[in-house]
């Protein structure tokens, strides 16, 4: 049997087949064979695997960059740009739409534009009231807003766009008038 093994060495086996070969002859393949020499010939088939694995393994994907959040609306009757702490959800240039949310809140700013003037818009308003809530006027970046300040401390602006459009502005009570007032400076009536 001895003479066999050597024949395969000459012939270009690897000498850990040939390792393995001997400790099975000798020692029965399965018991009593000397434990150095299966660990041996066990441990280069792992160390192959990772050479093979290697080569195969695809180069590594990196990261997308996540798209910027818009932080402002230009649209033809007004356009509004995020005050510091605040957030641009939802923007709606061709609907002449946008909410702005305090970070961290789901409270709501809204800006939209619609087709009637303001005194109708008031008037529709202060009816749902019942005529409660107070009116004045507040001026920002040249534009005068009628505000409306409703009994649940919501406020709604109105400001009138050269397109002939009524720029609305509601104000979420949650917000208030004092924590708007950043955000509203942000707002230009056109």
């Amino acid at each position: 049997m001895m003479k066999s093994m050597t024949k395969r060495v000459v012939l270009g086996v690897p000498t850990v087949a040939l390792s393995a070969a001997l400790v099975c002859t000798l020692g029965g393949c399965g018991g009593g064979a000397n434990d150095e020499a299966k660990n041996e010939a066990n441990d280069t088939a792992p160390a192959a695997q990772e050479v093979e694995n290697a080569s195969k393994a695809e180069p590594e994907a990196t990261p997308e960059a996540a798209p910027e959040k818009e932080t402002s609306i230009d649209c033809e009757s007004f356009s509004a740009t995020a005050a510091d702490g605040w957030e641009l959800v939802d923007p709606d240039k061709y609907g002449q739409e946008a909410k702005f949310y305090p970070e961290g809140s789901q409270h709501v700013l809204s800006v939209r534009t619609e087709n009637r003037d303001i005194p109708t818009t008031l008037e529709s308003l202060q009816s749902v009231f019942d005529n409660k809530g107070v009116v004045d006027e507040v001026e920002t970046n040249g534009t005068t807003w009628t505000r409306f300040t409703m009994p649940d401390n919501s406020v709604r602006l109105l400001g009138a766009s050269s397109s002939g459009r009524t720029v609305n502005v509601t104000i979420a009570w949650q917000i208030g008038w004092d924590a708007a007032v950043p955000m509203v400076e942000n707002i230009v009536v056109k």
